[in-house]
């Protein structure tokens, strides 16, 4: 039998968009068993954690329908992250489309293949010219929620139909922002302007409305006024097919992660249920020391247990990287706090958990420790408001990805799609 055939572009170099786009490809072959998937990866210099989590992937059982290519390495070195990641994934499009070709055009030895669709991650959104190329329908797998998607489309909307300077709008400004996808408005200070208003972040919104669609890792009960905004002649259908998480996190990390976060576990453990308060603002998540010092004075004088991965601000030495992580925590933490706290809670180089947001505070006002200390009082203590709504969701969360369920539903539409497209391309 004739296979369909979907291809994988997921960003390079970012674990945390590579695990969740690579649950969504299992889940696709779990309620289609006809489709077959082949990641195409863009390998960064010395990738180790990718590299591991690849490997245990194509040893599982889902080697059979799921395959990753490695394309040939490129190198660059820059002095902007937006700029190395754009040409870097710009400078692999050859390798990509000679691929793609391979596989529309199999030699004798191979069998017939559909080419479905090319699914990319949202910041692989160059590759969109690739799938046009080949007549070839391109899907946006976009980790974000649909709130930020709906801000970015709106940003970039106010800079080429109202030639608004959007870095102006935000910086300093004391108003308040009526923005499409949020049901009340947004005090303009509080939205992050690096990320937003770079020429990658309006490329990646004008790009992404080119897609034939856009998934979203969010479902309709957490964000049913922003989905609901995105339904316009403008914007592609969106699916939210979330929440799509990996939960094994010990696959493909190194030895001496899996001994962490084994450690992480057996104290959890040993805490009491819905105890402990989680901070973690991504892989390119940071602060200055100034800020460092207002979040643990707020966690330590709230009293309640934690988990904290703390980051370096990266270096300004012309070398792209990712944030480090705090080797010498005494330098940057108030004198005492780790022994005061050593028996509430722990400070943590790095948690593999996928859900979670890219924050970036190093150019914005310090967060004092009492603004710091109320926010985790109103999501940790028992009876907060903020507590039960959290409790509640939790629960839609999980009916949403049952048979029935919101997301369950998109799944199967988006699965329609693209089979139906597929039929009509053999025809």
């Amino acid at each position: 039998m004739e296979r369909t055939e979907l291809v994988f572009i997921p960003a390079p170099g970012l674990v945390g968009h590579l695990k969740p786009i690579v649950k969504f490809a299992q889940l696709l072959i779990d309620r289609n068993d006809h489709l077959s998937i082949k990641f195409l990866i863009m390998k960064l210099p010395s990738d180790s954690t990718i590299d591991n989590y690849i490997e245990s992937i194509a040893s599982s059982s889902l080697s059979q329908q799921i395959h990753f290519i490695h394309l040939p390495h490129q190198e660059l070195m820059l002095e902007s992250n937006s700029s190395f990641l754009y040409l870097f994934v710009e400078n692999h499009k050859s390798y990509v489309k000679e691929t793609i070709a391979k596989l529309i055009q199999p030699d004798s030895t191979s069998s017939p293949t559909r080419l479905a669709g090319i699914v990319v991650d949202m910041f692989c959104f160059t590759m969109i010219d690739v799938a046009k190329e080949f007549d070839i329908p391109s899907y946006v797998f976009f980790t974000f929620g649909a709130g930020f998607l709906g801000l970015m489309l709106h940003c970039a909307s106010l800079v080429d139909n109202q030639n608004k300077d959007f870095i102006s709008v935000l910086e300093g400004s004391e108003t308040e922002l009526m923005v499409p996808c949020f049901a009340c408005p947004v005090p303009a200070k509080v939205l992050p302007p690096t990320a937003l208003d770079t020429e990658f972040g309006l490329n990646m919104a004008r790009r992404l409305i080119e897609a034939k669609s856009i998934i979203v890792n969010t479902f309709e009960e957490l964000e049913f006024y922003a989905l609901n905004s995105l339904v316009n002649e403008a914007t592609p259908p969106i699916y939210p097919v979330g929440p799509i998480l990996e939960l094994e996190g010990g696959v493909g990390s190194s030895d001496e992660t899996n001994v962490q976060n084994s450690d992480i576990i057996n104290w959890l453990d040993q805490q009491p249920p819905s105890s402990v308060v989680y901070l973690c603002f991504g892989s390119k998540g940071y602060f200055n020391k100034d800020q460092v010092k207002e979040i643990a004075c707020g966690l330590e004088s709230s009293g309640f247990r934690f988990i904290w991965s703390l980051r370096l601000v990266p270096t300004k030495d012309g070398q792209v990287t990712l944030p480090g992580e705090h080797t010498h925590l005494y330098q940057v933490l108030p004198d005492g706090f780790l022994e005061r706290t050593a028996g509430t809670g722990l400070v943590v180089e790095e948690i593999t958990l996928d859900y979670r947001r890219d924050f970036d505070k190093s150019n914005v006002d310090t967060v004092t420790a009492e603004e710091i200390e109320r926010g985790i009082r109103r999501v940790m203590e028992e009876n907060s408001t903020t507590r039960r709504k959290v409790k509640m969701m939790r629960e839609k969360c999980r009916e949403a990805v049952m048979e029935g369920g919101s997301s369950y539903s998109s799944f199967d539409r988006l699965i329609k799609d693209i089979i139906n497209h597929s039929n009509q391309g053999s025809q």
